[in-house]
């Protein structure tokens, strides 16, 4: 505790959303069976705001109530820096937390450039008017055509402070701004059946569609690590996913509840996101509350006025990709048994328009679920599996990381009383299986590992 004993930090966190919609039917009585038009409007809102109270004064170890210092047997060995071997022993779990509230005044000194960094807030508003026109012959023939016209208007806030305001509270006035991105995104789809035969059925699908990243990541906010001079943040000017999809099937009814399908498909994006890194020259806290550490960054780092320059990670727009693939899938009961197998697997090939990864890409999954239906009892085990995949460095600065092929084995169960009373019961992770990311092109350098452990689920249900 030489120059610092902590503070109290709260980070209240809100959303919200609002929609109204409308839709509307005509029969039409031909081979257009009839004609659907509906309009949405929706707002999200959502924002946070970082309070963290400072001016906590300097004590020893024994001024918070700690004991002696813990040796971590055989970290030293392993050339870990002494303050990741030595930990405080506290008289208590809440000794250190109880010595920080009782600083004098602690609620009357807010830090000011935690606040400006990690306040945020986003509004995405979105109007779309849809329709979609059924057809059908009645002889096999079916299908449907439409589209989808969405604006969407994304207004980002959060604080620009110059560096001569970044220490003081209240923020200066206009500096909390707001940047605005609007969109308009036609959407067409069209999707056909056809029975080749009562048992044999082609389908052909194509769309344009879009998704949006998560709110947070459309805002301009930064949250830094001042003493590694690392950091994440948002970006208020991110485009959505957009690709254009074909999909074609063939699938063929061999028996009752039993299907034998295989399918095809194209994805053409033509924007997804991804995560990058650059330099930023940003305001570092510890000019502030630790000029003697702030003394120690690394020489060329920072200047003379607390600006450093910081490895910021930020989601990005990533340009054109594509993806093709094909899926097959089986389903069938063994006789009057009641058991049965449900089983799928799926090859994807996706690339970017550099000819890299694309994130979140397994080339292989399948699933492999054998089950039991009969009577008052439902039953199943269900086996996954996925292929290795590219995921984004979730460490600021940190370069992307692979995660390992990744298993989950699943049971659930359901006994039906009668027509109100059930009970059922899920296990979840029964492999309790490891999760692990290791750095590109070397398996052998662990970045995360860890296990999430297994969940049981047990539900009494009343149908009224």
């Amino acid at each position: 505790g030489y120059y610092f004993m902590g503070n109290y930090g709260s980070l209240p966190y809100y959303a919200r959303d609002n929609w109204a919609q409308a839709n509307f039917k005509y029969d039409l009585n031909g081979f257009f069976n009839d004609i659907r038009v509906g309009v949405r409007w929706a707002v999200h809102h959502e924002g946070q705001t970082l309070n963290v109270y400072t001016g906590v004064p300097v004590t020893t170890l024994t001024g918070i109530g700690a004991g002696p210092l813990t040796n971590l047997s055989g970290l030293s060995s392993l050339n870990f820096f002494p303050g990741s071997v030595y930990h405080v022993q506290p008289s208590g779990p809440n000794a250190i937390y109880n010595y920080v509230l009782a600083t004098p005044g602690l609620f009357n000194n807010l830090y000011a450039p935690f606040v400006y960094d990690n306040t945020f807030g986003v509004a995405q508003k979105s109007e779309a008017g849809y329709a979609q026109l059924d057809f059908g012959n009645g002889n096999g023939l079916r299908g449907n055509l439409g589209v989808r016209f969405v604006h969407t208007l994304i207004d980002a806030s959060g604080f620009v402070i110059s560096q001569a305001d970044v220490g003081s509270l209240p923020a200066p006035p206009g500096s909390y701004q707001t940047v605005a991105n609007a969109h308009n995104n036609i959407l067409p789809s069209f999707n056909i059946a056809y029975d080749l035969t009562p048992d044999v059925i082609l389908r052909g699908a194509a769309a344009e569609t879009i998704a949006w990243a998560p709110y947070n990541q459309e805002t301009p906010y930064t949250e830094t690590n001042d003493t590694v001079l690392t950091g994440t943040g948002g970006n208020a000017h991110l485009n959505p996913y957009k690709s254009y999809n074909f999909n074609a099937s063939v699938a063929w009814y061999f028996n009752d509840q039993s299907v034998l399908a295989f399918s095809v498909f194209y994805k053409d994006l033509t924007n997804y996101i991804t995560q990058g890194t650059g330099i930023e020259q940003l305001y570092n806290g510890l000019y502030q509350t630790a000029p003697n550490l702030y003394a120690q960054l690394p020489a060329g780092s920072c200047n003379a006025t607390g600006i450093c320059n910081y490895s910021i990670i930020r989601p990005q727009n990533g340009g054109s990709a594509e993806v093709k693939g094909l899926e097959v899938s089986y389903q069938q009961p063994f006789a009057h048994t009641g058991f049965g197998l449900r089983t799928n697997l799926t090859y994807t090939d996706g690339s970017t328009h550099t000819g890299g990864l694309l994130p979140y890409n397994s080339k292989l999954s399948y699933n492999f679920s054998p089950y039991f239906e009969k009577g008052p009892l439902t039953a199943s085990v269900t086996y996954s599996w996925q292929s290795k995949y590219l995921a984004g460095g979730y460490v600021a600065g940190a370069p992307s990381v692979m995660v390992a092929p990744w298993a989950e084995l699943d049971f659930d169960a359901t006994y039906q009383f009668d027509h109100h009373f059930s009970v059922s019961f899920d296990a979840l992770n029964l492999l309790n299986s490891t999760y692990k990311e290791y750095a590109q092109g070397n398996p052998t350098e662990i970045y995360a590992r860890y296990k999430s452990g297994r969940e049981y689920i047990a539900r009494l249900n009343y149908k009224f």
